[in-house]
């Protein structure tokens, strides 16, 4: 028997201490497997983070590119394309755009300068040799350069043709009643 039981400590010792090993690995998974739980939820935040700032860049990127120029009728497109990457954004990304009130300033800037160009291009258009007595074209454009804002008036380059236009026009009127009381006063003869 003493055989036997010589024969089997070193078995109990073998499994002893693969007992502690087993449990000493178990402590450090679940130590490690804790800070898993506590470190890659920080991690996957700070990934989100970068991402949300990159794709802000861009955008801020875009701003600036179609906003560094002064704004033109050109700068349109430009203005569309930062704006509609803008308007892709999340909201979390759209809070990091410190920039987006440079592209509402160009956008109004835009509206102003197509405002300005409609009422160019109309008087660009009247051609002063073929202006009557009864013509209201001119009326028209003159109406609708009143409704233009003091900033948009001031970008209508030709503004003095109204003028001029309108002069022309009360001229030909005035001359139309010249000749309507020289007919009177002739007829009155008779």
């Amino acid at each position: 028997t003493n055989i036997t039981d010589t024969s089997s400590a070193p078995l109990k010792k073998k499994k002893k201490t693969g007992l502690i090993i087993l449990i000493i690995c178990l402590c450090l998974i679940g130590i490690g497997g804790g800070s898993y739980f506590i470190i890659y939820p920080k991690v996957v935040n700070h990934m989100e983070q970068k991402k949300n700032e990159e794709k802000a860049e861009k955008v801020i990127n875009l701003i600036n590119s179609a906003t560094k120029d002064q704004i033109s009728l050109d700068s349109e497109k430009d203005l569309d394309t930062a704006k509609k990457e803008y308007d892709s954004l999340s909201g979390k990304q759209k809070k990091l755009v410190k920039n987006y009130n440079k592209l509402t300033k160009a956008y109004k800037s835009l509206t102003e300068l197509k405002n300005a160009q409609q009422i160019i291009d109309a008087l660009n258009a009247v051609d002063k040799n073929s202006l009557s007595a009864d013509d209201t074209s001119v009326q028209d454009i003159q109406s609708n350069y009143d409704k233009l804002t003091d900033a948009e008036k001031k970008l209508v380059t030709n503004s003095d043709k109204l003028t001029e236009y309108e002069k022309i026009i009360q001229d030909k009127q005035l001359l139309i009643r010249r000749i309507f009381l020289m007919c009177y006063d002739v007829l009155a003869v008779f």
